[in-house]
């Protein structure tokens, strides 16, 4: 039972994480299976949590994309907010 139980707990924490990487024209998200490309205009509002050791970012987009309403990613400090701070025209939409 104890498994079970901890593979349901990874199951809906660490394993709802995905992997997003993201360009000038559009970001891709990968759930380490499939990837898909989505553009900028897609996102409604991006939720940044701080928990000390990690920080957790949250994009929430404006349909429903082909891994759900959320894209939930654990952050590279420096790339992302070096992409954040070099490209502010993709997420002038968001402010």
């Amino acid at each position: 039972m104890m498994y079970f139980i901890f593979g349901l707990f990874l199951y809906f924490t660490v394993f709802q994480l995905l992997r997003v990487d993201m360009g000038p024209e559009r970001y891709f998200v990968s759930n380490y299976w499939k990837t898909y490309a989505y553009h900028y205009d897609d996102i409604e509002r991006i939720e940044e949590k701080n928990y000390g050791l990690f920080k957790l970012i949250t994009i929430h987009l404006r349909a429903k994309g082909k891994l759900g309403r959320r894209i939930t990613f654990i952050p590279s400090y420096k790339n992302y907010e070096h992409f954040i701070s070099e490209h502010p025209d993709l997420f002038a939409h968001l402010t």
